[in-house]
């Protein structure tokens, strides 16, 4: 196991008008919507006429052009809208506290673009995948030092403890890679930017975030894939099948009533690229991810 070193990043805060903003057009924003502890299924959810959808980022955050949590938070307002409830959007500011306020009865599901990790999935069920992403590790666009998972041998890696990210590297068969601990406030954006300014030498992002991302931090360089096809997901208690069940349903009818969704004609070894296998039943939809 690696030893963290425990360097904090600074972080500046700012006002709570901007996310209330974005999400009084998508949704009730937590600040004007009811405060209640529920941790039941399906039914007991239905009966406050409201999902709350717990999410990460502090309060200055706005989203951008790309940003894969905007779209997914558009998402989650759809779920609601199909299900017939109001849907509550609730801001934690630590990603590490979304768990617990999730089984501890604040919210109903995390849509906070959540890796499914052997961890989590001890303490929380999972939605079917919403998408699936590389994790890539990035630096500076003048750092070419880095190529591959041996390069990071006694290098300082920034990433969130607790993270995905962390995980992985917490496992890495490489010695000597030192995590330097990011704020659990921070965002990937903002550790993004700050390799592209010189601030941090090496970070991890997914690579819808890092595409989005290179839009305004152009001095950042994809160095290598730390892990491929990582499922993305959204967090539920263990105890709630029948919501499971529900956002399931919805996922799956999303993927295949979307507009603009991508057809295609594939045999075996292009199936096999994409890892995901269509099959059609009647009145049901399923997808095998290989």
């Amino acid at each position: 196991m690696l030893k963290l070193n425990r360097i904090r990043a600074g972080l500046g805060y700012g006002s709570w008008a901007i996310i209330a903003a974005f999400f009084s057009a998508t949704g009730a924003f937590a600040a004007d919507a009811p405060s209640y502890l529920l941790k039941g299924d399906y039914q007991e959810m239905r009966s406050k006429n409201s999902i709350r959808f717990l999410i990460h980022g502090e309060a200055d955050h706005l989203p951008r052009s790309g940003d894969p949590r905007a779209a997914e938070r558009a998402l989650a307002q759809k779920l609601a809208n199909r299900l017939g409830v109001t849907a509550v959007f609730i801001s934690v500011a630590e990603q590490d506290d979304l768990i617990d306020q999730l089984n501890d009865g604040h919210g109903d599901v995390i849509v906070g673009s959540l890796a499914v990790t052997a961890a989590r999935s001890k303490r929380i069920a999972f939605s079917r995948p919403i998408r699936f992403v590389d994790q890539l590790v990035v630096v500076h666009a003048s750092d070419t030092s880095i190529q591959e998972l041996a390069d990071l041998a006694g290098r300082e890696v920034t990433v969130r403890e607790g993270s995905s990210y962390a995980e992985v590297l917490d496992n890495a068969k490489v010695k000597g890679i030192r995590l330097k601990v990011a704020p659990p406030t921070m965002q990937t954006f903002d550790l993004l930017q700050k390799v592209g300014r010189g601030e941090e030498k090496i970070t991890v992002a997914d690579y819808d975030l890092y595409a989005a991302a290179s839009a305004f931090a152009p001095n950042i360089r994809s160095a290598f894939k730390l892990v491929e096809k990582q499922p993305i997901a959204w967090g539920l208690r263990r105890n709630n099948p029948d919501l499971k069940a529900a956002i399931d349903a919805f996922l799956v009818e999303h993927a295949l009533t979307q507009d603009g969704e991508e057809t295609y004609f594939a045999d075996l070894e292009e199936i096999k690229k994409r890892k995901v296998l269509r099959m059609l039943t009647r009145n049901k939809h399923h997808f095998l991810h290989l």
